[in-house]
């Protein structure tokens, strides 16, 4: 196995935007119905490290790009609140373990799938039992760059975008400690919701989203448009086995109308024109823009990310990240309260939601640098009907 690489054009995004307050985290929580047992964490980080040893390495700049060098070291948790300059870290409390990773190097999928892999190495240690047939498994294309493999590989033409505007942000400060707030909905009945209007999910809890955020909107006597940028995991439209990151995004403008019904099928349309070709066309625009500057000093780079950071984040309001629904044996689930995915804001944006779901537990997760609650309490009210409690 490759010992050091190059970092891929997301990871070379976020390398140039990172800060010593914001290092693109973002994680899972695993929360126990019962007190965790460190020493078994201890040892099923250490399985877990061994099986995926590129989990435990650091991030390398050189003169011209950035580069992710993996160390041969055991990877060990560590109590929640401290640090290190790991690009995963496994963190533990009293009733919990939480697994935190960067866009300099994983994703979304990559974090599911490597939280679930922990939670099961966990359990069968703690019970002496083995788990067959389920664990995730490690070949050489895990550490693929799928971006510059398939990029080149099509040529597609893609409408010309409209031109973009500045979003609807509520008044927050820069500076301002994140905040995160938990939803616990129950999945079977939001899929019930969803089946019944013929959406998904994730359609279905855009809408109410919106709706919440048309009232804040209004308190704050503002009328630029509400838009979110939703995170598409590439490998969709591309196969790709890959662990390292493969993911894009697109923004969803909400319709100004005061129809629920109207509104939710506008953003199930529009959920439904990403396709292979525009998703292509994004991500291999940036690939062959970082290919191009291949000998340009990484500072000036750097510079440039900052400020393509700073002009996207006029564009969007919130973001809406949904993992799915992460699959344990039934026995697991039940020892399980929840598990919660949080992804932490840069300075420029105010709002970013996230989801996940274990069993029947969806936990819709807010990290807000919003002072005003209004937001809060339109949620509460548009999802009572699915709510499951703090």
């Amino acid at each position: 196995m490759i010992k050091e690489f190059e970092v891929d054009v997301v990871g070379q995004y976020y390398a140039g935007t990172v800060t010593k307050k914001h290092r693109g985290e973002f994680s899972i929580t695993v929360n126990l119905n019962e007190e965790l047992n460190l020493a078994v964490l201890t040892q099923a980080s250490r399985q877990l490290g061994e099986k995926f040893p590129f989990v435990v390495g650091k991030l390398c700049p050189t003169f011209f790009s950035y580069t992710y060098k993996i160390i041969n070291k055991p990877l060990k948790p560590i109590p929640a609140g401290k640090k290190n300059d790991q690009l995963l870290i496994i963190f533990y409390g009293k009733n919990y373990f939480e697994v935190e990773v960067s866009h300099l190097l994983f994703d979304g999928r990559t974090l599911s799938k490597i939280t679930r892999e922990l939670t099961l190495l966990y359990f069968e240690i703690l019970d002496g039992v083995e788990i067959k047939g389920i664990h995730e498994k490690f070949t050489p294309k895990s550490l693929e760059d799928s971006y510059k493999e398939y990029t080149g590989r099509m040529h597609v033409e893609v409408a010309e975008k409209s031109k973009e505007v500045n979003a609807y942000q509520p008044p927050f400060s820069p500076v301002a400690k994140t905040k995160t707030t938990h939803f616990r909905l129950s999945a079977s009945l939001l899929k019930h919701e969803a089946k019944k209007h013929q959406v998904t999910i994730s359609e279905c809890l855009m809408a109410l989203i919106f709706v919440s955020l048309k009232v804040e909107r209004a308190h704050f006597k503002q009328d630029k448009p509400i838009i979110s940028m939703i995170p598409i995991d590439i490998r969709r439209f591309f196969p790709s086995q890959t662990m390292r990151n493969f993911v894009g995004a697109v923004n969803i403008t909400m319709k100004e109308t005061d129809d629920f019904e109207v509104m939710l099928q506008q953003i199930h349309q529009d959920f439904k024109k990403i396709n292979k070709a525009n998703i292509y066309h994004d991500f291999a625009q940036h690939q062959q823009m970082i290919d191009k500057a291949r000998f340009v000093p990484r500072k000036l780079i750097d510079l440039y990310m900052k400020k393509y950071q700073k002009i996207e984040a006029k564009y969007i309001t919130i973001g809406l990240s949904n993992l799915g629904k992460i699959d344990l044996p039934v026995d697991i689930t039940e020892r399980l309260s929840s598990m919660n995915f949080n992804i932490a804001l840069d300075e420029d944006s105010p709002y970013f939601f996230s989801c996940v779901s274990v069993g029947d537990v969806l936990t819709l997760s807010m990290s807000s640098k919003v002072d005003d609650a209004v937001l809060i309490k339109e949620l509460k009210e548009n999802f009572q009907t699915f709510y499951m409690g703090k």
